[in-house]
């Protein structure tokens, strides 16, 4: 039920309530004629305060649960300003929004190219025009060193109801005790697991990745032996006919070790990880992937060769639910997704995150009401009545995706149990050393070594960028 709807219905209800009470109160007696009730003796009913003194909204918070209400705020102006080059992160005057209902803010946005944000962001701050809110791919620290963004939580409390599910996650962007990045909601998985083709493991007599899921009881290791049984080279010319798999992202397996290559620290500090273990047990394990005869397919085609039966698995997105080539896999039961592998030798079950896009500059002219837009995000992710009801079966089913298995994918994405790390290596530029660190190894040299050879070049990067 919308909430235009629901407001509706509550007028309605006080309407048909008063006029009840009108009537009871002007019955006739027995055998008489009718008394008024004098409008001075009259008790109208308390309307319901849910602001808690003024410190909330007067609304019932999201699904009608306390916990969850928004919070009250002196707002400078009713208009809110974006700056972003990413339309999907910028708001959608097209969707019912508690920004618009219950805060009555507006908002006007300016979309700019890619290259062009952070420049822009510079200018307008410089020249005392700054937007409230920045979107960007990743939380950027550089410009919390040059004094471009301000804190949030100077302006959200992070300990009300509605940010308890988010904690894990801005736990990993706390940046010198305060947030400056932020979110409104986060998958925990940030999309990748593992596709199974079904029909192959079954002609091979092979058990599958899915049944190890199952089993509680999908590492590393398992991983490995299910690709590097299913290799199939009959004709023995060194091409297989079937290939374990094929890796798009090579560097997803440090996050499921519990670390990426360089690490924020709550207190404003950045750790360069790349000789620790978490890093050590990643690359190494790569490496023997790649290094395994058939084991890993690198074609550039991978997806259109998975659908041809020529890989066993395919690490990929989760997303890849939509594509149409796999329709056909679907309808024989022949396709399987189960989520990325568990380090072995890690403490917990670790998983990717991409958070913090979400900035306020410095300098916004309403940062109150960029607050309250953020706040309201939150009470919108949670308040599912309220929604828009969508048949996401019949949505499914349409387009040849059964329903279960699009409902399966998206609950093992956010089950319980994930610690998070958050992806920085685009922060830091970690990409220009990607060629040591999975390349080198892959030829054969210590990993120990090489990682000893580029840490001071890492240090260096960071050093710059805490500078800069």
């Amino acid at each position: 039920m919308t909430r235009s709807i629901r407001n509706a219905l509550a007028i309605l209800l006080a309407v048909i309530m008063a006029l009840s009470v009108a009537a009871c109160n002007n019955q006739p007696a027995q055998g008489g004629e009718s008394t008024p009730t004098p409008s001075s003796d009259a008790t109208p009913t308390p309307a319901v305060d849910y602001t808690d003194g003024g410190k909330f909204l007067n609304d019932p918070g999201a699904n009608g649960n306390l916990d969850w209400r928004l919070p009250a705020y002196e707002l400078k102006s009713n208009t809110i300003t974006f700056l972003g080059a990413d339309e999907i992160k910028l708001p959608d005057a097209d969707k019912e929004s508690s920004a618009r209902d219950l805060y009555g803010i507006t908002w006007q946005t300016s979309l700019v190219g890619a290259s062009d944000r952070i420049t822009k962001l510079i200018s307008s701050v410089m020249g005392e025009n700054s937007p409230d809110i920045f979107t960007y791919d990743v939380f950027t620290i550089s410009l919390v060193n040059k004094g471009y963004l301000q804190p949030w939580d100077d302006y959200i409390d992070f300990s009300l109801g509605i940010w308890d599910d988010l904690q894990s996650a801005l736990d990993t962007v706390r940046f010198r005790d305060h947030y400056y990045g932020i979110g409104a909601y986060c998958d925990l998985d940030a999309g990748d697991g593992i596709w199974v083709n079904l029909e192959l493991y079954e002609e091979a007599g092979v058990k599958s990745p899915v049944e190890y899921y199952k089993e509680g009881n999908w590492t590393w290791e398992e991983y490995y032996n299910c690709c590097k049984d299913m290799i199939q080279d009959d004709d023995g010319d060194g091409i297989p006919e079937v290939y374990g798999t094929s890796l798009e992202l090579q560097n997803i397996f440090v996050y499921y070790a519990g670390k990426d290559y360089v690490s924020l620290n709550p207190d404003g500090t950045v750790t360069n990880n790349i000789q620790g273990p978490e890093i050590a047990r990643a690359v190494e394990f790569v490496a023997r992937l790649r290094g395994t005869d058939g084991l890993v397919y690198d074609g550039s085609d991978g997806r259109v060769a998975f659908t041809q039966g020529k890989l066993a698995t395919m690490e990929g997105c989760y997303w890849y639910v939509l594509d149409g080539s796999y329709v056909d896999m679907f309808k024989r039961d022949a396709i399987g997704w189960v989520p990325m592998p568990r380090d072995p030798d890690a403490d917990k079950y670790y998983t990717q995150i991409v958070f913090g896009q979400t900035m306020l500059a410095a300098g916004a002219p309403n940062p109150e009401g960029a607050a309250a837009y953020m706040s309201s995000l939150r009470y919108d992710a949670l308040d599912t009545d309220d929604n828009e009801p969508v048949d996401e079966e019949e949505y499914f089913e349409r387009n040849g995706i059964p329903y279960d298995m699009a409902m399966y994918i998206k609950g093992e994405r956010n089950r319980e149990g994930l610690t998070p790390v958050l992806m920085t290596w685009q922060m830091f530029d970690m990409g220009q050393f990607f060629g040591d660190i999975y390349f080198r190894p892959f030829l054969g040299e210590p990993w120990s070594a090489i990682a000893q050879e580029i840490s001071p070049k890492i240090d260096d990067v960071i050093e710059t960028l805490l500078e800069q």
